[in-house]
């Protein structure tokens, strides 16, 4: 026997059934020095389930061969001892529990266990969003385990949202620009950043935006993401963007690309359906990760098209916005009863007659081709070729398309209610968003809070990919 190493034995189910019960998130058998049991996600904790006999606690009389499993056993601890320092040094905190406390007293070694994870509890990864927006982004890197130490934001009105919803992060209100990587390292408190996250504003590179327009001034902001992951030197950089960047940015791409390779980054990159990692809509995104010395893999689909390949099936209308028991109501009247936020921005537009007129004329799921003559625009009257899905609705069972900051017009795109003549209303959206229901738009204003959730990164998206690129730091020990 060369090691001492089974699975699913009796310790690491009891130990299992320990931290569901204690309500531990955990990854089984993670690919780390010694093996361990158990890694606890969030921390840099690890759990080993040690046998009394094999990792040599007992003194057990042997009949046959007492000499060679002496050594044996010997041989056994010192591998612990070793595994243990090993692992220490990389940054973990090793719990050895034996066999008697696993299954004797389940109490107590949760426990332990729990006063581990407290005395970590400044150990969690530590990350710079580099264009917070409304937040999108920090709370998906909250979720997979992050914490967000410093933000850049250039707009006051759009900082207040998410001042509101990430208060322990230090929010510089100015443009990135402008900005160095000196004063972030200082508003983080830490030199050691473990990811550089950013979503550059894509309106240069987005397929929605006219040919004149794209010549857009904030494209450059893809560049001064390199330029601060060259002074700060984060172990880890994600970025988000729209397709077009690997498209019609691509000089500017592959610029970013040169210059964080040449800081010692190896870069992988994908343009994603958002749909296929549970996000309720159809929308392709551009993904890069890229590690210090180390490779991170792109996150494997969880759901499918029609449950293609055995996975679990996209996400429907149905399924994100049923919750929504109470009809919404008008800005107007939002206004004249203490102002949306009082009603969570489950608010609507006040519509033109002849768009509640077109609205009416629909069926769910149809958009403008199927309107009569005498209720389209103008400008498609005589043709049914261009953009389908203005004054379109939305179909219960089919998965929505991209939201947009648009999401409350009805000639912004397919966002009519699947029933009711209105189109979803801002808290509709921001739940098709992956936002929850409890996540605060602090403004007053209508364009605003459409600006706030259709910009957006959807947090789910982002916990995903950024878990991630936390695995992989995991696995590197670094």
């Amino acid at each position: 026997m060369k090691k001492v190493r089974s699975t699913n034995t009796k310790l690491e189910v009891a130990m299992e059934k320990i931290l569901k019960n204690s309500g531990f998130n955990f990854e089984r058998q993670p690919k780390l020095p010694g093996r361990p049991d158990f890694l606890l996600n969030e921390t840099r904790i690890l759990i080993f389930c040690d046998s009394s006999f094999w990792h040599g606690r007992t003194r057990d009389q042997f009949s046959r061969n007492r000499k060679f499993w002496e050594n044996k056993l010997a041989k056994n601890k010192q591998r612990d001892k070793r595994t243990t320092r090993c692992l220490a040094k990389l940054g973990w905190t090793v719990l050895r529990f034996w066999d008697d406390a696993i299954l004797g007293n389940p109490i107590k070694t949760a426990d332990e266990i729990r006063k581990a994870v407290a005395a970590n509890g400044d150990s969690k990864p530590k990350a710079i969003d580099l264009f917070c927006g409304a937040g999108g982004l920090s709370l998906g890197l909250e979720k997979a385990g992050f914490e967000v130490v410093a933000g850049v934001e250039v707009s006051p009105r759009i900082a207040k949202t998410y001042a509101a919803n990430h208060k322990n992060t230090k929010l510089l209100i100015k443009d990135v620009r402008t900005t160095s990587g000196k004063e972030l390292i200082e508003a983080a408190g830490t030199s050691q950043i473990d990811l550089l996250a950013g979503c550059p504003p894509c309106q240069g590179f987005s397929s929605l935006t006219a040919k004149y327009e794209r010549d857009d001034p904030r494209n450059d902001l893809v560049l001064e993401m390199a330029r601060l992951v060259e002074e700060i030197k984060p172990k880890m950089v994600m970025m988000e963007n729209v397709p077009g960047l690997d498209t019609r940015g691509k000089s500017i791409l592959n610029e970013f690309i040169r210059r964080i390779s040449t800081a010692g980054y190896q870069v992988n990159k994908a343009v994603l359906q958002l749909a296929d990692y549970g996000v309720p809509q159809s929308r392709r995104r551009f993904v890069l990760l890229a590690g210090r010395g180390f490779e991170i893999q792109i996150p494997k689909p969880t759901h499918g098209y029609k449950r293609k390949n055995g996975l679990k099936p996209w996400l429907t209308v149905r399924d994100v916005i049923k919750k929504m028991k109470k009809p919404p109501i008008t800005f107007m009247e939002a206004r004249r009863k203490g102002g949306p936020r009082r009603f969570k921005w489950h608010v609507i537009r006040n519509l033109s007659k002849i768009s509640l007129a077109r609205l009416r004329a629909l069926k769910a799921g149809a958009d403008r081709s199927s309107l009569p003559k005498r209720l389209r625009p103008e400008c498609h009257a005589s043709s049914d070729k261009g953009f389908q899905n203005v004054y379109g609705r939305l179909s219960w069972d089919q998965t929505p398309p991209t939201i947009t900051s648009g999401c409350t017009t009805p000639c912004m795109g397919r966002f009519g209610h699947p029933r009711a003549a209105r189109t979803i209303s801002v808290r509709e959206a921001a739940l098709i968003q992956t936002f929850p229901l409890n996540y605060k738009l602090e403004t007053d204003y209508m364009d605003v809070a459409c600006d706030l959730v259709g910009n957006a990164l959807p947090p789910n998206f982002a916990k995903i990919v950024a878990s991630q690129a936390l695995h992989a730091l995991k696995l590197k020990g670094v």
